[in-house]
């Protein structure tokens, strides 16, 4: 649905109806949200996509952003805490804001992901920026008291890992 509609009454007569807030936003626009209160699907659900107004988003979306995710996920740096090495950190649990097209999880250290909620998930991604082929995605990993941004770049092979800045808080 557009954010805005026209909708008649009975007489024929139109209004104008604003649906603030009800626009998904495009693949080259910052998505981002606030992690707290929102939860992970369960199984069963599409996934985090659903739009606000109840529809899927764009498909090429959903696919890109479960590439990003899993550049990111893979990262040297991010790989550094996630500790894959070590029992129970395999299969990476991953809360995404809902703000996030995801769709299928994306593979990580061999694992397909497992969307969590934000409390039981090891990895908390909070925002995804996609300018072209640049992509920057904002995480935490409470466990290891770690927050920041990663970066990858779209190489001819698919997303590559780029600069990232990672914090211990």
């Amino acid at each position: 649905m557009h954010p805005t509609s026209i909708r008649f009454h009975r007489r024929g007569v139109a209004v104008l109806v604003l649906l603030v807030g009800c626009a998904r936003p495009a693949a080259t626009t910052s998505v981002a949200g606030d992690t707290h209160g929102t939860t992970a699907p369960t199984p069963g659900d599409p996934s985090p996509s659903a739009a606000v107004d109840g529809s899927m988003r764009d498909a090429s979306a959903t696919a890109l952003h479960g590439e990003i995710l899993g550049c990111v996920l893979t990262h040297p740096d991010v790989r550094a805490y996630v500790h894959p090495e070590h029992p129970g950190r395999v299969p990476v649990t991953v809360h995404v804001d809902r703000s996030i097209a995801v769709g299928v999880p994306p593979t990580a250290y061999g694992h397909a992901v497992e969307w969590s909620t934000p409390a039981a998930s090891l990895v908390d991604i909070a925002s995804l920026r996609l300018a072209g082929d640049e992509a920057t995605v904002a995480l935490a990993i409470d466990e290891e008291g770690v927050r920041g941004t990663v970066a990858c770049t779209r190489g001819d092979g698919g997303w590559v890992p780029g600069a990232a800045a990672l914090a211990e808080h």
